[in-house]
């Protein structure tokens, strides 16, 4: 019983963290349309923004893409001007993306746009609930990663 329990609940984590968080990316979709820009685009240049100095293969990796797959979403974003690419300096096969001022205004726009949804959302709870939310999210993360990656 106890088993059933665990995996219902864990069925039920994902779609009710989706529901829960992404409306802030249906809601950023005007702002990306505006660029003609995906949702794939957006989660790279997040990505870029809260894991600076990341390669490449990293990012790809992150993102669960074949880096024959990433490589067009880089594409976009050095032609947009989004980003850039630099060879790494000890080793020439590394490639780094950093963002650049536009990528940075616009990570920073869609990041306050996403911090007062969520401020939004959650004002029905307390301080300390608040806080337990981070947290709990913030323990669910390293778990997974550690589970994954004992």
């Amino acid at each position: 019983m106890l088993e059933d329990l665990q995996l219902k609940n864990l069925l039920e984590l994902a779609p009710t963290f989706i529901n829960f968080i992404f409306p802030t990316i249906h809601r950023t979709k005007k702002i990306l349309q505006a660029h003609d820009l995906k949702e794939t685009h957006f989660k790279t240049l997040m990505f870029i923004k809260f894991n600076p100095n990341s390669t490449m293969s990293q990012i790809s990796k992150k993102m669960q893409l074949e880096k024959g797959g990433f490589t067009p979403i880089v594409n976009k974003l050095l032609v947009s001007n989004f980003i850039e690419k630099i060879t790494g300096e000890d080793d020439k096969r590394k490639s780094y993306l950093v963002l650049t001022e536009k990528g940075l205004s616009f990570t920073e726009q869609i990041k306050n746009e996403h911090s007062n949804y969520l401020e939004n959302k959650l004002k029905n709870l307390s301080v300390s609930e608040q806080k337990l939310f981070h947290s709990v999210v913030e323990v669910l993360i390293t778990l997974c990663q550690k589970a994954e990656h004992p």
